[in-house]
């Protein structure tokens, strides 16, 4: 639980020539400030390597497909870094990132530059452009979605045919990965 300036202050120290590991892109940094991650990220490729923070960031788009608990935040070992990918992959291949395990074990190994392309990655994906993805509204990931699967009945009582806390959007019937899939090819239905 650090303060939005804690935060920014140890951001700002990423993207500075302090950082070790590579340089996060002023605006990857900001977008990762607006996510409220538990974690303040000093040293990118330290913080990024055991998979804790990439989890935290789809949890924020995908509550009900991530389940925090399965992950150690704070694996050190090479061990637990790999149980925390593991758990990871499956989430990650669900939200269409194409994750090798060269890829994966880069950034486990905290290899300069491999956490940053990945958080890179990431951006364009969820946050990139008018076809990206949006996170929930609420610093919990989802307050008021109940699941990432664009459907169902969320905390305010609508259904599935009711607009969506996406800025007024209609439900459009597909599965989040597929939701996904279609958002990645600018196909949003506007």
């Amino acid at each position: 639980a650090f303060s939005r300036d804690e935060k920014a202050g140890a951001m700002s120290m990423a993207m500075g020539g302090k950082s070790v590991g590579g340089q996060v892109p002023r605006i990857q940094l900001k977008w990762l400030l607006t996510l409220d991650l538990s974690v303040s990220i000093k040293n990118p490729k330290r913080d990024f390597a055991n998979g804790y923070l990439f989890a935290e960031i789809l949890h924020r788009y995908f509550p009900g497909e991530v389940s925090m608990h399965s992950f150690d935040k704070n694996a050190s070992s090479v061990h637990k870094k790999r149980d925390n990918w593991s758990v990871l992959l499956k989430p990650l291949k669900k939200a269409g990132f194409d994750v090798t395990t060269r890829e994966w074990e880069a950034i486990c190994a905290a290899e300069d530059g491999a956490a940053v392309e990945f958080v890179g990655k990431m951006h364009r994906r969820l946050a990139g452009g008018a076809a990206a993805m949006r996170p929930p509204s609420g610093a919990d990931g989802g307050s008021r979605r109940e699941s990432a699967r664009f459907g169902g009945s969320d905390s305010s009582g609508r259904g599935r045919g009711d607009a969506d806390d996406r800025g007024g959007d209609e439900y459009s019937g597909r599965s989040w990965e597929d939701e996904v899939y279609a958002r990645g090819r600018g196909d949003d239905h506007r």
